[in-house]
């Protein structure tokens, strides 16, 4: 037995020192005050936390193995609404959802993955001043959008970067439970695409697609897609960007929907970032828009740590319920409001990005 044991000691520690492996976090909470229309709650949230390890394993022929296991962590406790993308009040604790977790393989080729990827996340973050903050773009371009954020089930391949363009293609297999956002009328399946474009001096573009087979035979349902654009420039100590985003409802009455945004941010010195967002969704449904603003200032403390104060607020047409405080944030406090009430929140929050090697190869 004890030869035994030291063999896979043995083998289990040549396997480690033949790889990278890092471990990496980020601890966000704030304290809110959200209005849903009708009341007002002040509370803690955690707001996308989370917690992965990253590991790459040189295999040879030119052939890298990758792998990458995340998972939600609700810093409050309360197990649910934390704004990693489910509802697991059942089982109540710190670790929620699984995120973007993976296997696969990096060549020359590009990239081929497998596991839990993003879907509308291909672009919903493209330029989001207030990811995971109240105002997070999500809370019209993705709630209104077409499929999941992240899709279980799902294959992936990047292309390598040529002249600063890099193309995603990914498949997301058939599944009734395909991630948040879901639409899940028979096995639904999807494909998504994407091409980036980054210029060395600042400018930033990208097209992305989403395009849902129900496998329904419903009589009022159609195969829904979604195709949206964004663009972005820095230059110093500005930025300015923006969007839009065309989706084809599943609905035979031509309920389809777009959302354009627009957004600036300042740093007048290089610890502060003051910044705003607009973003506009409008529904062929008959008073069914929204509209929704942030402002908000980010300071940060040190590197990896930022301190920042936000406002949003969201205007709701009479059958609209959209959120201030949806998508990345945690939104345990109030649940949606009433259709045409006009949401609003403040926030004070602190984010820590923490991460590093704990074995190199």
């Amino acid at each position: 037995m004890k030869k035994v044991l030291v063999l896979i000691s043995a083998v289990a520690a040549s396997s480690l020192m033949a790889a990278n492996i890092e471990l990496y976090g980020v601890a966000h909470v704030s304290g809110d005050s959200i209005d849903n229309g009708t009341n007002s709650t002040a509370t803690i949230a955690s707001n996308s936390s989370r917690f992965g390890v990253k590991a790459s394993h040189d295999i040879g022929n030119g052939l890298t193995a990758l792998g990458q296991f995340e998972m939600g962590v609700d810093l409050t406790g309360r197990g649910q609404d934390d704004g990693n993308g489910g509802d697991f009040s059942s089982n109540a604790g710190f670790f929620t959802s699984a995120r973007d977790s993976f296997v696969g393989l990096s060549g020359s080729f590009g990239t081929v993955v497998a596991g839990n990827l993003g879907a509308q996340n291909q672009w919903i973050y493209d330029y989001n001043l207030f990811a995971d903050q109240i105002g997070d773009l999500g809370n019209l371009l993705g709630a209104g959008g077409v499929g999941p954020d992240r899709a279980s089930g799902t294959v992936g391949y990047i292309s390598p970067t040529v002249s600063g363009f890099t193309g995603v293609l990914a498949y997301m297999a058939p599944s009734t439970n395909n991630g948040s956002n879901a639409l899940t009328a028979g096995d639904a399946s999807a494909v998504v695409a994407k091409l980036n474009y980054d210029m060395s001096n600042g400018f930033k573009a990208g097209v992305g697609y989403i395009g849902v087979n129900l496998d329904t035979t419903s009589a009022t349902l159609k195969d829904p897609s979604e195709v949206a654009l964004s663009a972005s420039y820095t230059k110093e100590m500005f930025s300015v960007g923006g969007g839009y985003a065309m989706m084809k409802s599943p609905a035979l009455d031509n309920n389809d929907r777009t959302v354009w945004h627009v957004g600036a941010s300042f740093n007048p010195m290089e610890a502060v970032t003051l910044k705003a967002h607009y973003a506009a969704l409008n529904d062929d449904a008959v008073n069914a828009d929204a509209k929704m603003f942030a402002v908000g200032v980010d300071y940060k403390l040190a590197k990896d740590v930022t301190t920042y104060i936000a406002y949003s607020s969201t205007s709701n047409e009479a059958s609209a319920t959209y959120k201030a405080n949806n998508w990345g944030h945690g939104q345990s406090a109030v649940g949606a409001p009433t259709a045409g009430l006009d949401p609003s929140a403040i926030s004070i929050g602190l984010v820590y990005k923490f991460g590093g090697t704990i074995w190199k190869n």
